[in-house]
């Protein structure tokens, strides 16, 4: 007897949406809103890392800003960290081209998570994240979200 595992549980891609809009550069304390997204996101890129899954990263504010293609080679944690490091609070936010960018890059399986505080009208971040629907994408929360194919 053996186990066969489909490819798709095995090796996953992962793809961290950071937002560096001025809005995440507020903090109560020493501590902003961007240093823990920059946690939460470094954290997850090192998990991906260890478990062997590709992983990129795009930084933006209202417009994309940088892009590391998601991959799995020698030196990917490396460059995602210095990418996440650089990260620096910009001006407003615009959730449309991010999302258009990552479409247009994103061809197979994958989890993409983003970091957010979306700090922006209800309606324009759901007809923002809407299209994502039809293209084969499932909400898990408010977030992250899925490719299917």
């Amino acid at each position: 007897m053996f186990l066969k595992r489909y490819r798709g549980e095995t090796n996953t891609q992962l793809l961290l949406l950071l937002d560096t809009s001025a809005s995440m550069a507020y903090g109560s304390g020493a501590v902003t809103k961007l240093d823990y997204a920059r946690f939460v996101a470094a954290s997850l890129c090192y998990m991906a890392h260890v478990q062997r899954d590709a992983a990129g990263l795009i930084v933006f504010d209202e417009d994309v800003s940088n892009y590391v293609v998601p991959s799995t080679r020698q030196g990917q944690l490396f460059r995602l960290l210095h990418a996440i490091e650089k990260a620096e609070a910009g001006t407003r936010t615009d959730f449309a081209k991010p999302f258009v960018h990552f479409q247009n890059f994103l061809h197979r399986r994958g989890i993409v998570v983003v970091l957010s505080d979306f700090y922006e009208q209800p309606d324009v971040i759901v007809k923002t994240i809407e299209p994502l629907r039809y293209g084969g994408m499932t909400s898990f929360s408010s977030s992250c979200w899925t490719r299917r194919r």
